[in-house]
Parts: structure tokens; sequence; C-alpha cells
């Protein structure tokens, strides 16, 4: 018997996983290069130590915090489910 907890990837949770980086990689690029936009918009040599101001406002931070935040409730909810699975079908025995 396998040791109890052991990390495997197997059928519908290796495709659950593939789905999770692919969506993520595509949200989180999405969202860096709308954080690039914002940042940069009308940015000169003039004016680059308004960069420093702008990393700080919440107006053009907070939609990729969101984005990541959002992405990492996703992943541990999935996570936590998958193991609670994990827990019922081979400790608890209990079969679907």
């Amino acid at each position: 018997m396998p040791p109890f907890g052991k990390a495997t990837r197997r059928g519908k949770d290796e495709r659950e996983l593939r789905r999770f980086e692919k969506d993520g990689q595509v949200q989180i690029a999405r969202a860096l290069n709308r954080l690039r936009i914002d940042l940069f918009r009308g940015i000169t040599e003039d004016n680059v130590h308004l960069l420093v101001q702008r990393l700080h406002d919440p107006d053009i931070v907070r939609p990729f915090h969101d984005t990541m935040e959002r992405l990492m409730r996703e992943w541990a909810l999935a996570g936590a489910t998958n193991g609670r699975r994990q827990i019922e079908d081979e400790v608890l025995g209990v079969r679907r």
C-alpha cells in the first residue's frame, strides 16, 4: 500500500490541474498586460518618477491583485475539495 498522502495526478485531477494552469496563465498574462499599460501610459523620461506613485495607486494595481486573489482562492478551494475527496475515498471508504 502506498504511503498515505502521496501526491498523485490521476485522470480527472490531472485534467483539472492542466485547466487551472492554462486558464491561470491566460488570466495572469492579461492582468499583467493591463497593469503594464496603466503603469506606463504617458510616461516619458521627464515624468518617470510617476511610476512609483502609480504602483501605489489602488485604481491601477487593484485589478491585478484581484485577479491573483481570485485565482488563488479558486486553486485553494479545488485543492481542499480534492483533499477531502481523497480522505473520504481512501480513509473513510466512501465510494461514489
